[in-house]
């Protein structure tokens, strides 16, 4: 417990946290009564602005995915601050002042599209960010959502007002801090995670390609080098076509499961029969909690951090709150709402870390790969409370409604999961692990072999490369052999060997999960076992002993 709280520690900048101030907006003014004091539903069903809004964001996701996905985000940084203006201002007039219907209309269309451009620009940042640093900041950012929970269900009037008008423009804040972090060359992917042993190789070749000198053409023309040179908009060795149908697949295991839970916000009410009786909400508190601990203990314990993955834990939950839903009184009410919100706070946190992976494999730009699996998530959201609504003024009229609704979901949602990939779909396309191509197949003939300790390919690829004159690259029995020395040297175990392998050739603790098929804290283990038997205390000194 003590590693984790100091690795937390270590890794989480407030200004990285910057997207939960967005998803806390995204709670405070569809769930709560901050902005309008007399809401009688939620989402969509509180105010007809807000179905202006919801439509706004699909239509933003999916716009902006096509037109910046050639794009570099940092040179649309102005787009960030526009996001922010149209998204407080639009949730300060709508809530503080008794607008026309149209200009009402307007103003959700303006805070619609204001998010969607913010988190797409937090996708930017976070795919530049280093891994480790990103899968700690996601799950913690949702603490501000949780805050949030404890605090906007009781604040009405101005007050509540300006609270969630001032969410943005603090979302806004911590992204600008986020981007000089960038710009200074802080918390960012290093090149040589690669393979540090080459990078002084890696950086002469780069230079010699800028050049187009002799190295550049010997070893390519035009090649582009996975995390060396210059962070790649897109990998244009990668199966395009792969990489395309895993995202449409995942994006629909989203939709489906994002159109439950909207389904279940639509059914109640914005007051639940616990909250009514007690004073608070303790369903969405206690889910939130629990949600986002289960985000943490997912990403720390579990071999694979992807939705498919965690769909396995999270759709039994999805399952039993749309069966709660057509049953009245306390417990049904609080079963359905804590159940989904679980679903939705660990759902949220593993969906946008797996978008963001697959923008930091290469395989697409951020833009894209945030836009289209966000767009999918809020459509979903969009549609099921427009069948939420549709369902509880059936049930008003005639007697039917949630019943039906409740099943038909359900299939919708059973349906989907049956399509949702599996971890064999990930290979090939960029996602074997975070950051870079799976093997030496993926890469082109003209591109710098990096070896993996396993591939058939990249081992041949590796022995076949040489660099005239400089000595610097040796050959991979000798890096063996001075693993085997040094492990036998401390004392190191069968598993603990074969990680200082792969931290000998530089790479990332999640390269070494992914390949070994290890959680997180289980590298995280090993690589601290290693470091106290070996007697080094960082990284480059690890790597000082395979120089000597």
């Amino acid at each position: 417990m003590s590693d984790f709280v100091s690795k937390v520690e270590d890794s989480v900048r407030p200004r990285h946290l910057g997207l939960g101030f967005v998803w806390a907006w995204i709670y405070c003014a569809f769930s709560t009564s901050a902005l309008f004091a007399g809401r009688a539903g939620s989402s969509i069903n509180a105010d007809s602005s807000w179905f202006a809004s919801a439509v706004a964001v699909v239509g933003c996701f999916f716009v902006f995915a096509l037109a910046w996905r050639r794009v570099d985000m940092l040179r649309m940084r102005p787009a960030a601050f526009v996001g922010t203006v149209l998204m407080a201002a639009g949730t300060f007039f709508l809530g503080a002042f008794g607008l026309p219907a149209w200009v009402g209309t307007l103003c959700g269309v303006a805070s619609g599209i204001g998010s969607g451009l913010l988190v797409l620009f937090w996708g930017d940042v976070y795919s530049r960010l280093e891994t480790e640093r990103v899968e700690i900041a996601v799950p913690a950012a949702s603490g501000a959502m949780l805050a949030c929970s404890f605090i906007f269900p009781y604040i009405q009037g101005l007050p509540g007002v300006c609270g969630v008008s001032s969410l943005p423009i603090l979302s806004m804040v911590c992204l600008y801090l986020t981007w000089n972090d960038i710009d200074a060359g802080r918390f960012v992917e290093r090149p040589s995670e690669g393979d540090p042993l080459r990078a002084e190789v890696r950086v002469g070749l780069c230079m010699s390609a800028a050049r187009g000198s002799d190295a550049s053409r010997r070893y390519g023309h035009g090649m582009r080098f996975s995390g060396m040179c210059a962070r790649r908009d897109e990998n244009p060795q990668a199966p395009q076509g792969k990489a395309l149908a895993f995202l449409v697949r995942i994006s629909v295991v989203l939709f489906a499961a994002y159109m439950a839970i909207g389904v279940a916000s639509a059914t109640g009410g914005a007051t639940d029969a616990f909250q009514a009786a007690y004073g608070f909400d303790a369903a969405t508190m206690l889910g939130s909690v629990y949600g986002v601990c289960l985000a943490f203990w997912f990403i720390f314990f579990s071999p694979r951090v992807n939705v498919p993955a965690l769909l396995r834990w999270v759709a039994p939950l999805i399952i039993i709150g749309l069966a709660a839903i057509p049953f009245s009184g306390m417990a049904p009410e609080f079963v359905a709402s804590a159940t989904m919100s679980v679903a939705d706070t660990v759902l949220q946190i593993i969906a946008f870390l797996s978008l963001v992976n697959l923008a930091r494999a290469g395989v697409f730009s951020p833009a894209f790969a945030i836009g289209v699996g966000q767009g999918m998530i809020q459509l979903g959201v969009l549609v099921g409370n427009l069948a939420g609504k549709w369902s509880a003024l059936s049930t008003t009229s005639s007697g039917y409604g949630l019943w039906e609704t409740s099943l038909v979901v359900i299939c919708v949602f059973s349906v989907a999961m049956a399509l949702a990939p599996s971890d064999r779909n990930m290979g090939g396309i960029g996602l074997r692990y975070a950051g870079g191509l799976d093997d030496a197949d993926s890469m082109g003939a003209g591109e710098l072999p990096v070896s993996q300790g396993g591939s058939a390919a990249s081992e041949r690829a590796l022995h076949a490369f040489e660099v005239e004159g400089n000595g610097l690259l040796t050959q991979e029995e000798n890096l063996d052999g001075m693993v085997a020395r040094i492990a036998a040297e401390g004392g190191l175990s069968a598993r603990e060997t074969e990680v200082l392998g792969y931290l000998a050739r530089g790479r990332s603790q999640p390269y070494i999960r992914d390949a070994l098929v290890l959680s997180k804290n289980t590298v995280a283990s090993h690589v601290k076992h290693i470091y106290q038997k070996l007697n080094v205390h960082s990284r480059q000194e690890l790597l000082d002993l395979f120089a000597n």
